[in-house]
């Protein structure tokens, strides 16, 4: 990992830290969100990937969807 706030003086360790600290502090943010927030923002990502899929979600992560009626052309 590059060291990206050598410029600022913050050696390696000192970066892995704040990202340490960083990382604890979102963890317990989001450990207090509210569940029924979570779940709302879950159902928007659900609609923002069947829109780019052409309103069908894939099976899998692997699995390229294409418009009906493509699919084998």
């Amino acid at each position: 990992m590059r060291n990206l706030l050598a410029k600022h003086g913050i050696s390696r360790e000192q970066e892995k830290e704040m990202w340490r600290q960083q990382n604890i502090a979102d963890l317990l943010y989001w450990a207090d969100f509210p569940f029924t927030e979570k779940i709302k923002m879950i159902e928007g990502m659900e609609e923002v990937a069947r829109s780019i899929h052409g309103g069908k979600l894939p099976s899998s992560p692997d699995e390229h969807c294409e418009p009906w009626g493509t699919v084998g052309s």
